[in-house]
Formats: C-alpha cells, sequence, structure tokens
C-alpha cells in the first residue's frame, strides 16, 4: 500500500537531471490538467513476472507532458505489499463482505 505522495512519476530527462537512477519505465497514456497539478496515467510495461498494467498519480503543472512521453515511476518510502498467495488464503465468506 501507498501513500498518496510516495509515487514519484517523473519525465525521464528530469529523472535523469535530479539523479534518479532506478525506476520502471513507462509512457504516458493520458494527462488532464487542472491548473496547479496534473492527474496522469502511465502504462508500464508487462514483464514473464507482472503483467501489463497502469498507475495513476498527481504532479505539479509546472511538468508538461504530452501522451506517449517517457515516464520513470519510482516510490519514495517504504510500501506495503501482499503476496498474491495472501490474498487466495482469505475464505471467500470474509472476502465478500
Amino acid at each position: 500500500m501507498l501513500r498518496p505522495e510516495q509515487p514519484q512519476i517523473r519525465p525521464v530527462s528530469t529523472a535523469t537531471a535530479v539523479g534518479v537512477v532506478s525506476g520502471v519505465p513507462a509512457e504516458v497514456a493520458s494527462v488532464e490538467y487542472f491548473g496547479h497539478d496534473c492527474l496522469l496515467t502511465a502504462d508500464l510495461p508487462g514483464s514473464e513476472r507482472a503483467p501489463a498494467m497502469s498507475v495513476t498519480g498527481r504532479l505539479l503543472a509546472g511538468e508538461h507532458l504530452t501522451i506517449g512521453a517517457a515516464v520513470a515511476i519510482s516510490v519514495s518510502g517504504t510500501a506495503l505489499a501482499y503476496p498474491a498467495e495472501a490474498a487466495r488464503a482469505v475464505p471467500a465468506a470474509r472476502r465478500s463482505r
């Protein structure tokens, strides 16, 4: 689980300039500007271990991104994750609450 301020989505050129050498490469799928910030959705490629997926986050409006732009996605701080097996271990009656 992530807090809203933890996902970091940066244009590849900005990520390189501030020294972010790690992160997951993604491509901007949509951008909605709201004046002071924007809502960005980026598509992550799939791999042998994980399916393709999309990530949505907020950015300050100073970053003007277009659909198709290359971005780097990283997480600031500690993230909490549960393995897929843990979700299957919960009884079906309890999941439906």
